[in-house]
């Protein structure tokens, strides 16, 4: 249960947001002021420039800790690139530099001087749901104006669905909704004022928001996106919706986007990248162009962030090297230039940047660009690694992860484990359904395998009809657990077809990389050896008639 908010206590933190509302925008054009007299002086006197920094320190500690990352994000920028600037001593800045400033000083200033009270994080003035005397034990996602198929389908996945229609709209001092997976809504129910008004503000907190029904139109698209939908699917299954949600909420629990940034300009380069890590990305900062290929391998980015004044390679020539390199020609790049720099912008589009931004840049546009084409980059290249139909990992990417996941396990020292999963019987099912049964049987255990991983587990084709999951940081007891939930779903589902009712059972076998002597064996020997005792323990599985799951051996 939710404890209720003592009023007291949230009037008294409104009325410190409220102070702060207050006081900011006279702070912001201080800033603003300071800023552009010390760039008119050669950034001098001293004791001006310790002054800006504290008041730029004091306005972006007041503007994180009370519920605004916009002004938080612009001040930490701002602070971090006075503090260079102090630490490089002597001499004026260079003009791009001075330009930065001034854009993050008028930034700051712009900011502050629109906050509103009801804009902060921490007491959101819209409407709030309250939660009425539910008892709460798993996680969380909240239907308005579904079909009831979906509400099941989510119990069927272990997630908690709870119905709009037990919930109250209140204001901000209510008992809050508990912690939202994700919001399943009806695009007819989201018609309602208050409903847009509350879906504002699951979108803003970062809420997986997917949008069912309706007609398949452009209006209804365009509907479906003013809502703020991560996903629109007007005509979809309940279990295809759930399955979609799942989807979402798993890539949420993904590693952070990764950024490669290349940049010869320790100053601007130490700036942008210090940004791009507040904002929650992985960063690195590479100085040396020639050196791109190899640290694409090993850093495996999301998105590039390309200076395109780069000396003696410039940003084109950095992007043709990159879209030239066959594993790594569709990976997002983002471009910086000058503003009057034309012609270098057109040589880099038609290299293949995919965006090119003008500097000075705000650094909530950098960090939303970044964002978006990062996202795009890794959702191109995982279903490049998936099978259209499954969704599961293709044979080649699953060991290639495989190896990638033994080998990080071998220098933790966390566990691993690995489940093989394949149909019993298929042959026999195939000769009674007809081949068509053979994708509906590959899908549905792809569906029950895939709803039980976690945001760092993976599953994949291994061979034939083999499904292969692998569990890092899971122990062979943790993993046995998992098998046994999915193999209890497989068993239990029934699938009408036109020959008749189809059911089918599936063998499991886990083993795991734990305890001694793992360490002694290669990377490629630990693999094969896992992976041998995993079909081992499954063709035991089998032996004893199927329907069961069975650990294997012991690591040598």
């Amino acid at each position: 249960m939710n404890e209720r908010l003592d009023p007291a206590a949230w009037l008294r933190l409104r009325e410190t947001v409220a102070g702060f509302v207050a006081t900011a925008p006279a702070q912001g054009s201080e800033v603003a002021e300071l800023a552009a007299q010390l760039a008119a002086q050669g950034w001098q006197p001293r004791d001006v420039c310790l002054r800006l920094q504290r008041m730029v320190h004091r306005l972006a500690g007041s503007a994180g800790s009370l519920g605004y990352a916009d002004l938080s994000l612009a001040a930490v920028a701002l602070e971090r690139l006075i503090r260079a600037l102090d630490e490089e001593g002597g001499g004026l800045p260079s003009g791009v530099v001075l330009e930065q400033v001034a854009l993050l000083a008028g930034v700051v200033a712009e900011t502050a001087s629109a906050l509103a009270v009801n804009d902060s994080a921490l007491c959101p003035g819209r409407p709030r749901l309250a939660c009425v005397g539910i008892d709460l034990g798993a996680p969380v996602v909240l239907t308005v104006g579904v079909d009831p198929d979906i509400e099941r389908a989510l119990r069927d996945v272990g997630l908690l669905a709870l119905d709009g229609g037990e919930m109250a709209l209140e204001d901000g001092a209510a008992d809050p909704l508990p912690p939202l997976a994700g919001v399943i809504v009806s695009l007819e129910a989201a018609g309602d004022p208050d409903a847009r008004a509350w879906l504002k503000g699951v979108g803003q907190a970062g809420i997986p928001l997917l949008v069912v029904g309706g007609a398949d139109t452009f209006l209804g698209r365009v509907r479906a996106h003013r809502l703020g939908a991560d996903v629109y699917l007007p005509q979809a299954s309940a279990e295809e919706a759930v399955d979609r949600l799942v989807q979402i909420i798993g890539e949420g629990g993904q590693e952070p986007l990764r950024v490669l940034m290349i940049e010869d300009d320790p100053l601007m380069g130490g700036l942008v990248s210090g940004v791009l890590v507040d904002a929650g990305l992985e960063t690195e900062l590479l100085v040396q162009p020639e050196a791109v290929l190899d640290r694409l391998e090993a850093f495996e980015p999301d998105v590039l962030l390309v200076n395109l004044g780069l000396r003696p390679y410039d940003g084109a020539e950095v992007t043709a090297v990159v879209r030239g390199a066959p594993a790594w020609g569709g990976v997002p790049i983002v471009a910086l230039a000058e503003p009057r720099q034309t012609a270098v912008k057109r040589a880099a589009l038609i290299a293949g940047v995919d965006l090119v931004l003008s500097r000075p840049v705000r650094p909530d546009v950098l960090v939303t660009a970044l964002r978006e084409q990062g996202r795009r980059g890794r959702r191109a290249r995982e279903a490049h690694r998936h099978e259209t139909e499954t969704g599961l990992l293709t044979a080649e990417a699953m060991h290639e992860q495989l190896h990638r996941e033994v080998a990080r396990a071998q220098r933790s020292g966390v566990p691993l484990a690995v489940v093989l999963l394949d149909i019993d019987r298929l042959r026999a099912l195939l000769l009674t359904h007809g081949p068509r049964a053979g994708g509906v049987v590959m899908r549905l255990v792809a569906l029950s395998v895939r709803r039980r991983l976690r945001g760092t587990d993976v599953a994949g084709r291994c061979c034939g009809s083999a499904v292969a999951m692998i569990l890092p940081g899971a122990t062979v007891t943790q993993a046995m657990k998992v098998v046994d939930t999915i193999l209890a779903e497989i068993h239990a589902s029934r699938v009408m077809m036109l020959e008749g009712a189809l059911t089918f059972t599936v063998s499991a076998g886990v083993a795991g990389l734990e305890g001694q002597g793992v360490s002694l064996l290669d990377a490629m020997a630990a693999t094969r050896d896992l992976m041998t005792r995993a079909e081992e323990a499954l063709s035991e599985a089998r032996r004893r008639g199927g329907a069961c799951v069975v650990q294997g051996s012991l690591p040598p």
